[in-house]
């Protein structure tokens, strides 16, 4: 039996938030954050954002995603599985640890968005807690995040509010591993409060939709996909910087990247016009995709006549 050592208790509040990622990455290894990323003993918030930006599906290596706030955060843990035979007892497997937790009055994107993790991939949770510290794991040289039983995550449909009470949506989920709570090891956030949806953010999905493509320059709509729940309307993305902006050829046969010193404007919300003379070549495809803060903008294809 190895030593207990002496401990000083953990001063730490309760979860506020979770930080949801694949399990492993793009190179499969399991996904975690370097604790040499730490400044003064803290974890800044640009290194979570760093992570929140980039994309499901195309840039996963290390994607994490930063959940609304959460309240009534509980673990239940289940009885072992037990052999038994009058004076004799034998654990013949380990209790299971469930998770649930509450999103007050959250929109039903929200859930519609969550229900895709209970359906396919491996995941993985941090915990953020109102004390702005993060939860994870300690292997000595990484924070790694607590890993999500596959196909455990449940999420009911989206509730109205009542006459009485607010809307309660609960999501559970069971952990892979009943102890891991026992390696549970806690660090400072700075520079970003955990009550701020500003500092932790999680994207939201958009299009682009060409127009008027020539070889002289193109049109691109940016949408939000999902529908404003209270206009019924797809906002705009505003204020896209063509330092954010990337093309290039697709033909397979001779690959072009368009200069970068084209004329880019935003003539109305989300309307935004490329035009500068021959910065197309005639019948190309070019493939253009926009990196936006906060915004997973899809990729869109278009040929030059």
């Amino acid at each position: 039996m190895d030593n207990l050592g002496i401990s000083v208790g953990l001063a730490i509040k309760s979860a506020r938030r979770l930080i949801i990622c694949p399990t492993y990455d793009d190179s499969e290894a399991v996904n975690d954050i370097a604790i040499s990323s730490l400044v003064s003993n803290a974890v800044p918030i640009a290194v979570l954002q760093a992570l929140y930006d980039k994309w499901w599906h195309i840039d996963t290596d290390n994607k994490m995603m930063a959940t609304p706030q959460l309240s009534e955060f509980t673990f239940t843990d289940n009885d072992p599985v037990k052999s038994e035979s009058e004076w004799y007892s034998r654990v013949l497997q380990d209790g299971t640890r469930d998770v649930s937790f509450v999103f007050n009055d959250i929109t039903p994107r929200v859930i519609a968005q969550l229900r895709l993790l209970s359906v396919s991939g491996l995941f993985s949770f941090y915990i953020v807690t109102s004390d702005d510290r993060l939860i994870g794991k300690f292997d000595g040289t990484n924070l790694v995040p607590f890993q999500i039983q596959s196909g455990s995550i449940y999420v009911g449909s989206k509730k109205l509010p009542g006459y009485t009470e607010h809307a309660k949506d609960v999501i559970t989920f069971r952990m892979n591993e009943a102890n891991a709570m026992d390696e549970m090891f806690a660090i400072p956030i700075s520079g970003g409060y955990v009550t701020s949806d500003a500092a932790h953010w999680s994207l939201e999905d958009a299009t682009c939709t060409p127009s008027s493509q020539t070889v002289d320059g193109v049109t691109l709509t940016v949408v939000k996909t999902a529908r404003n729940v209270e206009t019924g309307v797809q906002d705009p993305v505003t204020g896209i910087l063509f330092t954010e902006v990337a093309a290039d050829a697709t033909d397979g046969t001779d690959d072009e990247v368009p200069a970068l010193t084209a004329n880019w404007e935003e003539t109305s919300d989300g309307v935004y016009v490329w035009d500068e003379t021959g910065v197309f070549t005639s019948g190309k495809t070019y493939t253009v995709k926009i990196s936006k803060s906060k915004v997973d903008v899809a990729s869109v294809t278009f040929t030059i006549a």
